[in-house]
């Protein structure tokens, strides 16, 4: 599956708002490094980089088991 980009898509306009990406830190300043890395993990655009619900549980397991 390959990802396109916005304006290739039939309902696409020039006045839909671009907004600028923040980082996760910034929006959740409470969370653990590893939060933060679970959280991008799981909201990756690209559904083959995307992190499986199994890969997403053994990462909690994982630091539960260090800390």
């Amino acid at each position: 599956m390959k990802i396109g980009r916005a304006k290739n898509l039939p309902d696409y306009k020039d006045s839909f708002p671009n907004f600028q990406a923040k980082k996760f830190e910034e929006i959740l300043p409470n969370l653990e490094p590893s939060g933060i890395d679970l959280i991008s993990m799981m909201l990756n655009y690209d559904p083959n980089k995307r992190i499986t619900a199994k890969q997403a549980l053994l990462h909690v397991i994982n630091f539960y088991l260090i800390y």
